[in-house]
Parts: structure tokens; sequence; C-alpha cells
């Protein structure tokens, strides 16, 4: 006898359609040729991005970010793609490093044109580390665009006219550090400020101060109690967020039912959205996700998500890891979808390897180029 589909069942049945069906044609387009597998090159190298600030959140410090450089390069095209290690899926530039060796063994005589291969390869052999994985997605990406002299967000589709405007974060300081944070961050019209730590409301308070800019808040799960939660929503209900992400650890995601309707402002699940699979567990306990490139795999992963969270009604915010100009250039190519945006990685450093991206009053712009439209400064 047949079983019954659950509405579960059909929920994800119906989201994994939306997810399939949202991919971009472009990764189906002919290809005008197919290099050969000795005209393919593939290296992997440090990246490392010095912070203007110490960078502090409620996991750690840090004043240096070292990242992974992926290089594709095929018929006199070369492709980048970044790599943001994170230790909270403890990942590292070594871990990236190991996990690229394997994907470049698993992908070797492949096009550049088999875009889903390569992906499908490479998931099966990085493992933890997606931000290797993000790297090689964003550089065949950026290797497309170039061969075919467009910019990646028009082979994906995505709309122009309607960036949204991005955050500029503020990391955990003492109050009067972080109010120099915000003063030095005049020309954008909406803040970030990382919380959940026991100088919270100080902090807050610090920087309400000197600015009533709208802000959003982020405590990187640093909430450990469904009690501490809803103090920390009573007092929040004050502070009027934009909204906040992950205020408890992933593994209390399930907890959140406890806290539906005690804040007056949406909240975001975050650090246990790294899958597409992830999604719908999602739906009903937080009022949307947070997407990210390096998390998830890269653009053509995002994409797929995007896609799964809108079928679901969740609202979507991007976010970004510490990363250069080119990790953001990824970003802004896909920015349009989202409801909110915190791509700003490139703009906390004290020096940025890669150039060519545009911002004026908190809004990045499309870039014109190809690909992804950003250069190493070098070059």
């Amino acid at each position: 006898m047949t079983q019954p589909i659950s509405r579960r069942g059909l929920l994800v049945s119906s989201v994994a359609a939306a997810a399939s069906s949202a991919l971009p044609e472009a990764l189906f387009a002919e290809a005008p040729s197919r290099p050969s597998a000795s005209e393919v090159s593939l290296s992997y190298r440090p990246l490392v991005l010095k912070l203007a600030h110490t960078w502090t959140i409620a996991r750690g410090s840090s004043d240096e970010k070292k990242n992974g450089l992926l290089t594709l390069t095929a018929e006199g095209v070369t492709g980048f793609g970044e790599a943001a290690a994170n230790k909270r899926w403890n990942q590292s530039f070594e871990t990236s490093e190991a996990a690229f060796a394997r994907v470049k063994g698993a992908v070797a005589g492949l096009s550049p044109w088999e875009h889903l291969t390569w992906l499908e390869r490479a998931e099966r052999e990085a493992g933890v580390d997606t931000e290797v994985v993000a790297a090689l997605d964003l550089a065949l990406w950026d290797w497309k665009g170039k061969k075919l002299n467009r910019p990646v967000h028009d082979l994906l589709g995505v709309p122009t006219g309607r960036m949204p405007v991005t955050t500029f974060s503020i990391g955990i300081d003492t109050a009067e550090v972080m109010k120099q944070k915000v003063r030095e961050a005049a020309a954008f019209p909406r803040l970030k400020i990382k919380i959940g730590l026991a100088s919270d409301e100080e902090n807050i308070a610090a920087i309400r101060s000197v600015t009533d800019k709208p802000i959003t808040v982020d405590a990187n799960e640093g909430w450990t109690s469904v009690d501490e939660t809803k103090r920390k929503l009573a007092w929040l209900n004050g502070v009027k967020p934009l909204y906040l992400e992950q205020p408890m650890p992933a593994a209390m995601d399930g907890e959140m039912a406890k806290l539906k309707g005690l804040a007056t402002f949406p909240i975001l699940g975050d650090e246990g959205v790294l899958h597409a699979s992830d999604v719908p567990g999602k739906a009903g306990l937080f009022d949307g996700v947070v997407l990210k490139l390096a998390k998830s795999g890269g653009i053509t992963r995002v994409y797929e998500m995007t896609a799964v969270a809108r079928a679901l009604g969740l609202k979507l915010m991007l976010g970004c890891m510490i990363e250069s100009s080119l990790g953001i250039a990824a970003g802004v190519a896909v920015g349009p979808l989202f409801d909110w945006l915190d791509i700003d990685g490139n703009l906390l450093l004290a020096g940025d390897p890669f150039k060519g991206l545009s911002i004026a009053n908190g809004r990045w712009s499309l870039p014109d180029g190809p690909g992804l439209g950003v250069v190493p400064v070098t070059a």
C-alpha cells in the first residue's frame, strides 16, 4: 500500500524543486570551446588580510585573517576565487589548503564549462571546508564571465536597480573605541553592532550617545539559555534594531519556538544555515535566514538557497566574512536578491589586495567589468 506523503514531505519536495529551477541558465549554456585537461591550471596560495581595527565578536578577537586565493587559468583567461576560513566550522588556512589539494585531484580532466560537476566533486572532497568550494565556484564564475566578456551578475540574471544598503560592522571593543569606530563610519547610513557579551547594554548605550542611525545587532550565538535570551529581547525591544542575528547557539535553534512573539523585530538564523537542506527547518523558528557565500559553497549554492527561502516565506540577509574585494564582489553580484545586506568585510581592512568595487551612501554598484569585476591591485 502506498504511504501518504506528509505535509513536510511535500514542503521539502517543493522547495527542492524551487532550488533546482532557480539555477541560472548560464550554468547550462553551450560552451564556445572546451579546454582540455592539460589546458586547465589550478593553484592556491595564502591571502593575508590586515585589519584596520582588532576584530572582536562573541567568539574571539583577531588582527588579521589568513584567507586563500584560488586561481583557475584556461585558454589564456584567469578566474579568481577567495576562501575565507572560519574557526566556527573548524576551518583554517591549513585545513583549506589540504582540502584544495583533494579537490584539485577530484576535478582533474574537467572543462571549466562543466560547472556543476566541478561543484559536486569539490563538495565530496572538501568536507567541512566549504570555503574552498566557494572559492572554486567564484573562480569558475569569474573565468566564465571573462571568457564571455560579461559581468557575473548579468550571467546570473540578477535584477539591477534594487541593491539594498549594506550595514557597516562595529566589532566589540571598549565603549570609547566603539564610539570612535562609529565616528569613522560616518559615510555609512546603517550600522551593524556585534553583541553577545556581558557589556552589551553599555556598548549599545555608548553607540546611541553618538549616533541615531538605524542599527542591526548580531549576537553570534552568544546567549546560552532561553531565559537569558528573553531578558536580552526585552532590552532590545527598547533599542529597536532592524533585526537580530542568531541569539543562541545553532544547536539550540529548536528552542527559538519558546521565544515566538517576544521580539518586536525580526530574528534571523545564521550559524545553523549552511546548505539548502538546512533552510526548511528554520521556517517557523526564525523570521529569516542569513546566507554567506563562504559557509555555503559560493554563488551557485547561495542562489539555490534564496529560492528555497523565498518559497518558505523567509526573509533573506546576505552576510560575509572578513574578505578582500574579491570575495565581496561575489556578494555584490547577488546582492539585489536579498532584503538586507551586510557585505562590508573589505571595508574593515587596512589594505585591500583587489580593486574595482564602488560604494556610495552604503550602496554597492554592480560592476560593469567582465567576471566579478575586480582585479588584483598589482595588475
